[in-house]
């Protein structure tokens, strides 16, 4: 029975360092963890002049008013191709508008400052059709709408 007791205790000595060793090795995992993500957080971003996030960037709808198939997609990228150095149009939402029955397309700035809904209307060839409406429910946070009507081809869309 010596022996076993004996054997039982050499068990018991052998883990010791072996149960330090991983331990050991677990906190110095954490600590290079915790480094690393202290170095992510208070690292500076630099974004260099006259990238994209320099630009403004207006959100648009585009609703088709007068039920031609495809109508609002073909806006949607007339919209999307409009370059200019201080906006980008992010076309966010592309459907039939509530009801068809649109003879002129109109713009409309859901903004307190006309100026994008200006240049889309321009672009589109519009003359004076930019109302300003403000949304009550905006969870797109839609800065310009377009609705495109009748007039379509003389727009030369």
């Amino acid at each position: 029975m010596v022996k076993t007791t004996r054997n039982k205790r050499k068990t018991s000595q052998a883990e010791k360092p072996r149960i330090l060793r991983i331990t050991a090795i677990a906190v110095g995992v954490l600590a290079v963890f915790a480094i690393i993500y202290l170095v992510s957080t208070f690292r500076q971003v630099t974004v260099s002049p006259g990238s994209f996030l320099d630009k403004d960037v207006i959100r648009v709808q585009v609703l088709n008013g007068c039920g031609v198939p495809d109508l609002a997609t073909r806006v949607g990228d007339k919209v999307r191709d409009i370059s200019n150095e201080d906006i980008t149009f992010d076309v966010v939402e592309v459907k039939n508008a509530p009801v068809f029955g649109f003879e002129r397309t109109l713009v409309v700035s859901r903004r307190l400052s006309p100026e994008a809904a200006e240049l889309i209307a321009r672009e589109l060839s519009l003359d004076d059709m930019i109302l300003t409406e403000r949304l009550t429910h905006n969870p797109l946070e839609i800065d310009v709408t377009v609705v495109v009507g009748s007039d379509y081809k003389e727009l030369g869309i």
